[in-house]
């Protein structure tokens, strides 16, 4: 695996952002850097299947099938949020507006085929603790579902048995996601199987040891 972040995985991540936000019904809460480095670590899981944890209106989940596709990579992108709604009102940061959306599994669908990458994105619709994880030749992930600590933890505990490369969402100090930084600090950073790789705005991403170079 050549681990190496490219200027045209980046010119690809910045260029699909203002094409995925304006095209898409709800909200992409993803922006710049941020999208440079998801592009990046796609590019470099290569032909391999990529999950993506916290779906909403597949954003993310769209962003890795278009640079799948543009590049001309193999693989599927495997996606899984319950999209709960009663989670949804708990944490109020999910809400794009003062009428308080939410992601529906029909607005999701159209926002796949809108973007033509339905056959390239497989959806789960169950907590990513429940994903099928060994029926999958994955490589790479991108954690941003549930924010508590409990449930982050367990998305890194899974997808580090499964996965060379991991994308964390949300790494900062604001209260919304402390645990977050909690499990990053106390658990990724820690880890000897891993070192980071790229830390960019709030996203950090992770890379096993052995495939560094």
């Amino acid at each position: 695996m050549d681990v190496k972040l490219t200027d045209e995985a980046r010119i690809l991540g910045l260029s699909l952002e203002s094409i995925i936000k304006q095209e898409m019904l709800g909200h992409f809460q993803m922006w710049g850097e941020q999208l440079v480095l998801l592009a990046q670590i796609v590019q470099i899981a290569g032909d391999n299947d990529h999950l993506d944890i916290g779906t909403m209106w597949g954003g993310s989940a769209i962003l890795a099938a278009m640079v799948k596709n543009r590049m001309g990579l193999g693989g599927m992108v495997h996606t899984v949020d319950p999209l709960d709604r009663l989670y949804f009102q708990q944490h109020k940061w999910y809400s794009t507006d003062k009428d308080k959306r939410y992601p529906t599994l029909d607005q999701l669908l159209w926002n796949f085929g809108a973007f033509n990458v339905a056959d390239n994105i497989v959806f789960y619709q169950m907590r990513s603790a429940s994903f099928p994880f060994e029926d999958h030749k994955l490589c790479s992930a991108f954690i941003d579902g549930a924010h508590d600590f409990d449930s982050a933890l367990a998305d890194w505990q899974n997808c580090k048995k499964h996965c060379d490369l991991i994308m964390f969402h949300d790494y900062t100090d604001g209260s919304s996601w402390e645990d977050i930084k909690k499990v990053v600090d106390q658990y990724a950073l820690k880890d000897p199987d891993f070192e980071a790789l790229a830390h960019v705005d709030t996203c950090i991403a992770f890379v096993r040891k052995d495939n560094a170079k």
